[in-house]
């Protein structure tokens, strides 16, 4: 017989544990683009030496530059989440200790 209401793994996360899912979440995207920026910047490198190789096509330099843009812009990405996985991990534990009743 059914007591009219969902079972509790039928009513969804908890706060705390959809806070928890969204910080796991932000750790993902940030270590993601902390890989995608050290391509990135090995890249630039790499192709910055070919470039100073004698007879090489001048357009390298030019890609260089463009994958140095790119983890640059990676950069501020990166910083930008990590502030925002700061203010997700305060609230992640105010709803720790909302639980525990502290």
């Amino acid at each position: 017989m059914s007591t009219g209401g969902a079972p509790a793994e039928e009513q969804g996360p908890s706060p705390l544990e959809s806070a928890m899912a969204t910080e796991r979440g932000l750790r993902e995207q940030i270590n993601d683009l902390v890989n995608a920026r050290h391509r990135a910047q090995g890249e630039a490198r790499r192709l910055g030496e070919r470039a100073e190789v004698p007879g090489t096509d001048p357009s390298l330099s030019g890609v260089g530059e463009r994958y140095a843009a790119q983890a640059e812009r990676l950069g501020k990405e990166i910083e930008s989440l990590r502030g925002s996985l700061r203010e997700q991990e305060a609230t992640t534990e105010a709803l720790r200790a909302d639980e525990a009743g502290v």
